[in-house]
C-alpha cells in the first residue's frame, strides 16, 4: 500500500514505489467531486504523470504498458459519493 499525500507526494515517488514492487494492479481512492471539488483533474493529472515516469523506467522489450490513462481512471467527473 503505498499513501499519496498531496502536496507532499511527487508522481515519481510513485512511479518508482510502482516499479521497485512490480505493481501489476493499481486502486486508486479518495474523495469524489461532491467532496473535493477539483479532484477529478487534479488526480488525473497526477496519474498520467505517474504512467509517463513508467515509461521512462521501463524499456520496451522488458514490459510494455498497455493500459490507457482512460482506462484506469475511467469517465471524470465520477457521480455520487
Amino acid at each position: 500500500m503505498y499513501l499519496v499525500i498531496e502536496g507532499l507526494t511527487r508522481p515519481s515517488d510513485v512511479a518508482a514505489w510502482v516499479e521497485a514492487d512490480e505493481v501489476q494492479v493499481l486502486n486508486v481512492g479518495g474523495n469524489c467531486e461532491g467532496k473535493a471539488q477539483g479532484i477529478g483533474g487534479r488526480v488525473e493529472l497526477f496519474l498520467v504523470t505517474v504512467f509517463r515516469n513508467l515509461v521512462r523506467f521501463e524499456s520496451h522489450e522488458t514490459r510494455k504498458i498497455t493500459t490507457t490513462c482512460a482506462e484506469v481512471i475511467g469517465e471524470w467527473p465520477f457521480s455520487g459519493c
